[in-house]
């Protein structure tokens, strides 16, 4: 017989496979929405805004699980679902269950939102004028389809699953045996398929387990409907496309053929076992844990196949790399001529110079105008050691510990150009948009009346 706590090494596992898909699943995804936000996705139509609230709630699961940690241990005619974590330093079991429900919303919203790609990509095919419903306000439907399953799974599973005294007495000594510990301590929700007693179903958790499957199911029965009808009928609808619509079809449908074999895999298959497995009463004793600790590569996996499949993400990725090689040519050419012609003048070129590096990117104007104000501070502000003296009197504190930027446009060796240029184009800036803000306002005070009388009652109003 196997020595007692010999199921712990597995929790090892269940830790270390959610820590590689966070950081996966963050680095890829990332990846993602940067390429899109420079230019990858301008001819997705609504369809980049599925894709980038797709990745971001893949990242959101992927830093739910590394917070929660769940495990699922499968024994004879039962499951449970449990932590040892204390997240956020919570220690009341009741509140830890929540957190383990909350888990759920997020993997049965994440599965809604991907059969959602589905249903676009197979109306955009076969019936285009239904993607009005993906414009306008009928986002918020979508928003609503996805919160609406994640809630019916996670209330599901915490009203359905809750421990009682029976699961505790039937998995008590299995807990101890397998993991050392007190089942009466620990954060879980269950289910057990006959009560032990009598052998009778336990209906409570079975119609949990009848939820999680309806949810399951109809979400991954969109997903093959939508993806073997556009396999049978694609080729014969696409005909009338242009020649760059067919290319993004057929690379659609190859990405979506790929986003249903992995999630069958890393998603579906690993829930219908733990699940159904309860209900043949087998006397088997499984650590199921690493089942779930896949699901949080499946966004990283998800990314990658939109990066692999779809030509813009490499097109954008290779104009980016060959604008940014020669932007830094650029900005080497500019740094060294100016070092050694006009050293105190040095810095305001290297601002140019990053300015223009910034524009060669096809970044949105407003992150452009966000953007620009950080790399003049991080060029003009670079850190002074004139008031070394005056912090260690007044703060007790060593200047070099401190995380600073510091404005001394004077010192003992007279006129500092870096911090006084940074003032002088600070104040330009600051005085640029309030001139803006104040010649609006002005104009509008003197035109409104006119302008007033040309509109309606309700426009007047607002």
């Amino acid at each position: 017989m196997p020595a007692a706590g010999n199921y712990l090494r597995w929790i090892t596992l269940c830790q270390a496979l959610p820590q590689i898909g966070v950081y996966t699943s963050i680095g890829l995804g990332s990846t993602v929405l940067f390429l899109n936000f420079c230019g990858a996705q301008k001819q997705f139509g609504p369809y980049k805004y599925i894709l980038n609230s797709f990745t971001i709630l893949g990242m959101i699961f992927a830093i739910v699980d590394v917070i929660v940690y769940p495990n699922v241990h499968n024994y004879n005619a039962g499951f449970i679902v449990f932590t040892f974590v204390k997240p956020f330093g919570i220690s009341d079991l009741n509140e830890l269950e929540i957190l383990l429900a909350s888990y759920t919303f997020f993997y049965a919203a994440t599965i809604a939102l991907l059969s959602t790609q589905f249903l676009y990509r197979y109306w955009g095919v076969f019936a285009v004028y239904k993607l009005r419903y993906f414009k306008r306000f009928y986002w918020l439907f979508w928003s609503v389809f996805c919160s609406y399953f994640g809630l019916q799974y996670a209330l599901g599973t915490l009203f359905c699953f809750k421990m009682d005294t029976t699961f505790m007495e039937y998995f008590r000594e299995e807990m101890q045996y397998r993991y050392d510990w007190n089942i009466s301590e620990l954060p879980a929700l269950i289910l057990l398929a006959y009560d032990p007693s009598n052998g009778m179903v336990r209906w409570r958790n079975v119609s949990g387990i009848a939820n999680s499957f309806y949810i399951v199911t109809t979400l991954y029965g969109i997903m093959m409907f939508c993806g073997w009808s556009m396999y049978q009928r694609m080729e014969e609808k696409i005909q009338n496309f242009s020649e760059e619509l067919k290319k993004h079809q057929k690379q659609f449908f190859k990405a979506l053929c790929l986003q249903i074999t992995a999630p069958t895999m890393v998603l579906f298959t690993p829930v219908f076992v733990i699940i159904l497995l309860p209900f043949f009463d087998l006397p088997v004793s499984i650590p199921s844990g690493p089942f779930l600790g896949l699901f949080t590569l499946y966004p990283a996996m998800d990314s990658l196949i939109g990066m692999y499949v779809v030509s813009q993400y490499r097109q954008t990725a290779r104009k980016l790399y060959q604008d940014f090689r020669k932007a830094l040519e650029s900005f080497k050419r500019a740094r060294t001529t100016v070092h050694y012609a006009v050293p105190k003048l040095s810095e305001p070129y290297y601002y140019g110079t990053c300015i223009d590096l910034l524009d060669r990117f096809p970044f949105e104007k407003t992150a452009k105008i966000i953007l620009q104000p950080q790399l003049l501070t991080l060029n003009y502000l670079k850190t002074h050691m004139a008031d070394k003296d005056y912090v260690l009197e007044h703060y007790h504190l060593d200047i070099k510990d401190l995380p600073r930027f510091e404005i001394t446009p004077l010192d003992a060796n007279g006129l500092r150009l870096k911090n006084v240029s940074f003032m002088i184009t600070g104040l330009l800036i600051m005085f640029i948009h309030y001139f803006v803000i104040l010649y609006c306002g002005l104009r509008m005070n003197h035109n409104i009346c006119d302008a007033l009388n040309k509109m309606s009652q309700g426009q007047q109003k607002i």
